[in-house]
């Protein structure tokens, strides 16, 4: 029990330390504050609280994912397959996951990246693979991806450049740097290198993924992970902006399962 709360109290601890640090930097380089005041505050801890939350659940997702498998869900809706974002995994998919489920969805299915260490193109080849796992086991001609951060790219990639557009019905993207993130400069794999703002990946996508597919961006302008947070903003997709979250807290907030749900069931939309 003591190791249990020392773990626990080390979570919270290296929490708040994430949040207090990727805060500052958005607002040093952000040319205006997305919030003040109590904002900033319940901001703070919102963040916090997703944090402690979602970060011991990367311990549950390490491994591959299993085969896709059908759910209780009697619905005819497309599958959905999600991906995960930059050093996270498939088990922060999760709370969505359940949450699909149980609103009718039969086939939910997260997944893994590739091993680190590589670029988004050789990440998409991976998730290659897994759209067509989903579509066997469904028996699906297509799919909807619903993706966080940077698996919003590596998705992107795979429909724009793979010929994956074929596969993807439709996007949902989640705090996904469209046009790149500035905390990108700090990272040392070969991912980090296509996030920066300046990099061909983002320029590229940015301007021809929602021409090939539909694309729904769900944001947030209190965003510390993208920086600036309007980068999660692209022209020709439905953009649907969720006030006072953080990068995080999307991937737990009830106001963007609700829009990802709307997204998915909205009337068939042409790239």
């Amino acid at each position: 029990m003591h190791l249990l709360l020392s773990a626990l109290g080390l979570v919270a601890i290296g929490a708040a330390v994430f949040v207090g640090a990727t805060g500052m930097f958005a607002r040093w380089k952000a040319p205006e504050p997305p919030s003040r005041g109590l904002d900033t505050m319940a901001w703070g801890i919102r963040e916090w609280a997703a944090s402690v939350s979602v970060l011991p659940l990367l311990v549950f997702g390490m491994t591959p994912a299993p085969p896709p498998r059908p759910g209780s869900g009697s619905s005819d809706d497309v599958p959905v397959l999600l991906v995960h974002g930059y050093d996270m995994n498939r088990a922060t998919m999760w709370p969505l996951a359940l949450y699909l489920r149980t609103r009718g969805w039969k086939w939910v299915h997260s997944v893994n990246h590739g091993p680190w260490g590589n670029p988004v193109a050789a990440h998409a080849r991976h998730l290659a693979v897994r759209v067509a796992e989903l579509k066997r086991a469904s028996g699906a001609d297509r799919v909807d991806v619903v993706a966080h951060s940077m698996g919003g790219l590596i998705t992107a990639f795979y429909a724009a450049r793979m010929d994956g557009a074929r596969d993807i019905r439709r996007l949902v993207t989640i705090g996904t740097p469209w046009k790149g993130t500035w905390l990108a400069y700090f990272g040392h794999r070969a991912e980090a290198r296509d996030l920066e703002p300046e990099s061909a990946v983002v320029t590229e996508l940015s301007s021809i993924c929602p021409r090939v597919v539909p694309v729904t961006s769900i944001w947030t302008p209190c965003d510390q992970i993208v920086v600036p947070a309007r980068n999660s903003v692209i022209d020709h997709a439905d953009c649907v902006e969720i006030p006072i979250a953080g990068h995080l807290d999307l991937l737990i907030d009830g106001r963007v399962f609700t829009a990802v749900r709307d997204a998915l069931r909205a009337p068939k939309a042409t790239a």
